[in-house]
């Protein structure tokens, strides 16, 4: 093959390397770029690739003459174990390959460096900026989760306030409607004892009417008792008229009585004037 058609320049910092991959030969390799690294990781990872991904291993059976199949129905092999498979199937894993494949590059196969190193600690750089990424990611999560965890707080911390604010209003409206009919009861029944005041006073004024009406008919009672008591006056008056009557007549009476009195005393004056005259007749006859 012409080498000339497999020269392949990079420029970088103004230098120049030469690469001869025909040859297998790579005449510098310390002023190689991240994209000539990949494109080293690429070819690589193409030879290794290239390789038959399973090679016959020992059988597993301690007797090959007995028959004891494996778990996956076919003769054991054992897989490759090697920094490129390992490599593959971690690019492959993580869907990084399609970016390796598309990177353009000959095989190399000598190298200043080692290529299983380099590919070794590529695979481990970007494993280390995989876990970079995921710690990120991690705390990226985990702020969020922060966050809302934050605001889920505070949104129950609020919930939390307004409950207890509703509960507070509510408790203050229960004690002011308590209050309005403790308020409303007590008027009620100041109402109820000025009513029954104003009912015991009504009734105390009718009985005080009653009473002056009963003084009043008594009193009028007791004038007729009294007109009764001057009407007996009366009586006794005519009785006492009538007394009078009878000490008149008993005066009259006596009057009579004297009169007739009188008249013994005329009697007797009669008698004596005739006893006078008898006496003076005697005397006559004596003389």
């Amino acid at each position: 093959m012409d080498a000339s058609k497999n020269e392949e320049v990079f420029n970088d910092n103004n230098t120049t390397e030469t690469y001869i991959t025909n040859q297998n030969i790579i005449t510098d390799a310390s002023g190689l770029t991240e994209s000539q690294k990949f494109d080293l990781i690429k070819k690589q990872l193409d030879r290794a690739m290239d390789l038959p991904p399973e090679v016959p291993g020992p059988d597993h059976r301690s007797d090959p003459g007995d028959f004891n199949p494996p778990p996956n129905g076919h003769n054991y092999v054992q897989p490759i174990e090697d920094p490129y498979s390992r490599a593959v199937k971690y690019l492959e894993k993580h869907n990084i390959l399609p970016l390796f494949q598309s990177l353009t590059a000959g095989i190399v196969e000598h190298s200043p460096v080692d290529p299983l190193e380099f590919i070794a600690n590529e695979v481990e750089r970007l494993h280390n900026e995989e876990l970079v990424i995921k710690q990120k990611a991690e705390q990226e999560h985990q702020a969020k989760l922060e966050k809302r965890r934050i605001e889920k707080d505070k949104k129950k911390k609020e919930k939390e306030e307004r409950e207890k604010e509703e509960r507070e209003n509510k408790q203050q409206e229960l004690e002011e409607q308590i209050l309005k009919q403790k308020e409303a009861l007590l008027q009620e029944q100041q109402d109820d004892n000025s009513s029954s005041v104003s009912q015991k006073n009504d009734n105390d004024e009718t009985n005080d009417a009653t009473d002056t009406e009963n003084i009043e008919e008594k009193d009028t009672g007791d004038n007729d008792n009294i007109n009764s008591d001057v009407a007996d006056t009366g009586n006794i008056e005519d009785e006492d008229g009538k007394i009078n009557s009878v000490d008149n007549n008993d005066k009259q009476s006596e009057s009579e009585v004297k009169d007739s009195d009188t008249g013994d005393n005329h009697t007797k004056n009669v008698d004596t004037v005739e006893k006078t005259v008898e006496e003076i007749d005697f005397n006559k006859t004596e003389s």
